[in-house]
């Protein structure tokens, strides 16, 4: 089964990293994975959220920042120790096409 996954690994870096590598995407995927750049976008979604309702809107905000911590603590606390295996992207360097 490991073997497997690892196989699958290797297939799908190489197919996300090389073969679906364009201009476009250059410049999309890195400005959005930048958190920083979320910031404005998702401060004026909750502006316009609390425009109109705002019991309602502090509801979806509580709700989607519990869930954000949890997901998080979940994810980091239980899971990535759990399956103890580092990123095929850092395993196999020698593949990855940085920007």
């Amino acid at each position: 089964m490991l073997l497997f996954l690892n196989s699958t690994d290797v297939i799908l870096l190489e197919l996300f990293n090389r073969s679906a590598a364009n201009p476009l995407f250059d410049f999309v995927f890195p400005f959005i994975t930048d958190s920083s750049n979320w910031f404005l976008p998702l401060i004026v979604f909750y502006i316009y959220l609390f425009r109109d309702d705002w019991r309602r809107a502090l509801k979806a905000f509580l709700i989607a920042v519990v869930c954000l911590v949890l997901t998080d603590a979940v994810a980091a606390q239980i899971i990535k120790p759990m399956i103890g295996r580092i990123r095929p992207s850092h395993e196999l360097a020698d593949m990855v096409r940085l920007l």
